[in-house]
């Protein structure tokens, strides 16, 4: 049965390469991506592999700043706009405010606004981490997260 998780797994990684390979194409789509590259993370986080998930997600977030800050010298993808959405409030930093489904859905659907996206990867990378019993990296990792985020919310 391992040897056929592993099988499975190892393909799945294989088809999400080749999908980021193809990120300098027109038509490609970071959503798309995103939720293909969550969902193994999904599936390394139910397998209690959280060091495995919280690689997936910290791709995901370098892949992300890569594209907006490449936008700041006018290389703008079209699928950017779908993080444009206004932003109406912000909360502050949580690292449970809910459920990660209806976030999935929301981004999946409605559209966000680059900071709740932000918030959204952030939340999920200190989920991992706390499983993971490496709390004082949260610390570590929130310095950053916030002065990147203000940082790309100025280039968007």
């Amino acid at each position: 049965m391992l040897t056929s998780y592993n099988r499975n797994i190892g393909k799945y990684e294989e088809l999400i390469r080749s999908k980021r390979e193809k990120r300098i194409h027109d038509g490609w789509d970071f959503r798309q991506y995103f939720f293909m590259q969550e969902d193994l993370a999904l599936v390394f986080e139910k397998l209690e592999l959280y060091t495995e998930a919280l690689i997936q997600y910290d791709e995901l977030d370098a892949i992300f700043s890569q594209f907006i800050t490449n936008s700041s010298f006018g290389e703008k993808q079209k699928w950017l706009e779908y993080f444009q959405k206004t932003l109406t409030s912000f909360h502050g930093i949580c690292l449970r405010r809910r459920d990660r489904f209806e976030w999935r859905e929301e981004i999946r659907c409605e559209g966000v606004s680059l900071l709740d996206f932000r918030n959204y990867l952030f939340e999920r990378q200190a989920y991992l981490l706390q499983q993971s019993n490496d709390t004082p990296c949260i610390a570590k990792r929130l310095l950053s997260f916030l002065f990147s985020t203000l940082r790309e919310v100025e280039l968007v």
